[in-house]
């Protein structure tokens, strides 16, 4: 018999969701400096960063801040 693993924490259910999900992404570079990012697909979801790594941990969250 297998057991189901079910999450009780409402942030890891969304966190298991989007971590599953495929979406276009694009990451352009700031005339200022640093970094901007969007996903075209969902309105309004863009961020910003110093770096290419941190835009792109920045745009997850604003992610799941749009979902």
């Amino acid at each position: 018999m297998r057991k189901a693993i079910v999450s009780r924490s409402p942030l890891a259910q969304i966190e298991r969701i989007i971590g599953s999900m495929k979406l276009k992404v694009i990451v352009h570079e700031a005339e200022e400096g640093g970094y901007w990012a969007e996903v075209p697909s969902i309105p309004g979801c863009a961020t910003q960063g110093d770096t290419f790594e941190e835009s792109l941990q920045n745009l997850y969250e604003a992610v799941e801040g749009c979902l």
